[in-house]
């Protein structure tokens, strides 16, 4: 099947642009508290128009877009999506995403998402590279003095821990890292 033509915004645009609304309540992001009901309301009300004007044309494919309002139909409101279970909304997201691909396919912003989110963390590292090369060519060898001079007691008092005291703060920091880590993905 290819996109809707005629007036207005396409219905493979507006089933899109519903779904990714749908994923945002799904997958509980932050970003849905942002989302406006008149804006919401707007963007369903010509979705459901769309898909009745697409069905009453008739053809083969009406059962098909005859689905697609009845997988939107009853999602009127954001707060029907904020208060509907969240098993639910995954799994209406799939079938929107399964939809939307019978449709015309996916939009290549999908595509890019993954990329996207890691941009922030390439750049920061960019600079903390470029900072840190900087750093070494304007102050290298007095930074590298310090840490021999100021270091020294350091290095000495690890080396008079002995090995239990060393394994006993290596442990610490791992466990540290772990429960970190464990509450970050817990998290996300």
């Amino acid at each position: 099947m290819s996109h809707a033509t005629g007036q207005g915004p396409s219905l493979w645009r507006l089933w899109h642009d519903w779904t990714e609304v749908v994923e945002l309540y799904a997958r509980r992001r932050a970003r849905r508290r942002w989302l406006r009901p008149e804006a919401y309301a707007r963007l369903h009300h010509e979705l459901l128009a769309a898909c009745r004007s697409q069905a009453a044309a008739g053809g083969k494919s009406r059962a098909f877009y005859e689905q697609l309002l009845d997988l939107a139909q009853p999602w009127l409101a954001l707060g029907a999506l904020e208060m509907a279970d969240r098993d639910i909304l995954a799994d209406l997201w799939l079938r929107c995403r399964a939809a939307g691909m019978q449709l015309g396919g996916q939009p290549w912003t999908w595509k890019l998402r993954p990329w996207l989110a890691r941009i922030p963390a390439a750049l920061l590292l960019g600079a903390m590279c470029g900072g840190g090369a900087w750093l070494y060519t304007h102050y290298g060898a007095t930074a590298l003095r310090v840490l021999r001079d100021e270091g020294r007691p350091l290095l000495l008092a690890v080396r008079q821990l002995g090995n239990l005291s060393l394994l006993a703060v290596f442990a610490l920091v791992v466990v540290g890292a772990g429960a970190y880590l464990v509450l970050r993905i817990a998290r996300s």
